[in-house]
């Protein structure tokens, strides 16, 4: 059923209407971000109205990312308010590492 799926969306940008590699025209890509409705969002999301994200999944895909930090399976048993926990400890983490990371995902130097 349609009300029970999770819908992901990739929106693909044409960067110029030729199709051809290392050519990029600005103005339709931004008539294309624009008209997608992806500025929008990004507006929407910078205004404080963020995406939500369960405990569960939050913990399971950015577990991996803290160094040093041993990733543990993610059960059926485990209560929300232990994955809450989780969460907000995770997040602290990755806040303390983020600002020594650069735009790459590697060490600023």
């Amino acid at each position: 059923k349609i009300s029970t799926a999770d819908p992901h969306y990739i929106r693909c940008v044409k960067p110029n209407l030729e199709k051809v590699p290392g050519r990029f025209v600005g103005s339709l890509v931004m008539e294309q971000l624009l008209l997608s409705g992806v500025l929008a969002s990004v507006r929407i999301r910078q205004q404080g109205y963020a995406t939500r994200m369960p405990h569960r999944i939050f913990v399971t895909q950015y577990q991996w990312l803290v160094p040093n930090r041993m990733p543990r399976p993610i059960t059926a048993d485990i209560v929300d308010a232990e994955l809450k926990s989780d969460s907000e400890s995770l997040l602290a983490e990755l806040l303390e590492i983020l600002p020594a990371l650069g735009a790459a995902g590697e060490k600023a130097s």
